[in-house]
């Protein structure tokens, strides 16, 4: 037995060592307040959220860290060996403007599902990770009466984690996996989406 339970520790580290989940994405730490956000609900926070992603990743990556507070923000492009961590407490708040998300090149992937539109988009990006206890809240924002931007939506990606987040109120596909490699989602919780939750579509090892 004794032999037994050691092989499976041995096994847990190794399948540890080769996770996507274990990748870490640098030392720094990139508090996006430091960049000007402002976490009262209220006011727009995509410029200074996505200055701190860029100046991350530009520097060979680490760690876009939300304090507790609810950031409205629009479309943020998400970059290689970055990730965005929330605190518990902290909210990624979509706006309720349409006027505040890019709007996706007409025949992109992203019109398939309904929306001209994403939330948090990673596009041909590497060792990616969002994790936290925080939320991204969609705020049900609508583009056309029906639907809205996907939440989270990675194309044509590879090592991505997603861990402990919760997405909630997603006004399309909560989580969009698309054309990627190598993917964990880990504990996510999806509450009140407008569709579908955690979507992987042409896709492996996820």
């Amino acid at each position: 037995m004794k032999k037994l339970f050691f092989l499976s520790i041995a096994i847990a580290l190794i399948h540890g060592a080769n996770a996507t989940g274990t990748i870490q994405t640098g030392k720094d730490i990139y508090n996006i307040c430091d960049f000007g956000a402002i976490g009262d609900g209220k006011i727009l926070n995509t410029k200074a959220i996505q200055k701190a992603i860029d100046v991350c990743s530009e520097a060979g990556g680490g760690t876009v860290y939300f304090p507790p507070g609810t950031y409205k923000s629009g479309t943020v492009y998400l970059k290689s060996y970055v990730t965005l961590e929330l605190e518990t407490g902290a909210i990624l708040l979509g706006s309720k403007d349409m006027k505040d998300y890019i709007k996706a090149e007409e025949g992109s992937y992203i019109y398939g599902p309904g929306s001209q539109y994403a939330f948090l988009h990673g596009k041909n990006v590497d060792h990616v990770s969002i994790i936290g206890q925080g939320i991204i809240d969609g705020n049900t924002a609508l583009d056309n009466g029906s639907r809205g931007p996907l939440a989270v939506l990675f194309t044509n990606s590879e090592n991505i984690l997603m861990q402990g987040i919760t997405v909630a109120n997603s006004p399309g596909w909560s989580v969009t996996i698309f054309a990627c490699r190598y993917v964990d989602i880990i504990r996510v919780k999806v509450l009140n989406g407008f569709a579908d939750g955690i979507n992987p579509v042409c896709s492996r090892d996820v």
